[in-house]
């Protein structure tokens, strides 16, 4: 097995370990790991990695 098959592995086991917000939460982990210089949560939304697509897919704010 090469590093990158255990890399996939790792992070398919990794997002299937997660129970709500799968998505969000996996970019999330993505945006934090791979954002350098960020100086609050919100500059992890800027990642190229988080992706923007909640409002998209029917999510309505709890107000």
């Amino acid at each position: 097995m090469n590093k990158y098959s255990r890399l996939e592995n790792f992070r398919h086991d990794t997002y299937e370990m997660l129970v709500k917000g799968k998505d969000a939460t996996f970019q999330l982990m993505d945006s934090v790991m791979t954002t350098e210089n960020a100086r609050s949560l919100a500059d992890f939304s800027l990642s190229p990695f988080f992706q923007k697509t909640l409002m998209n897919k029917g999510f309505k704010p709890l107000a």
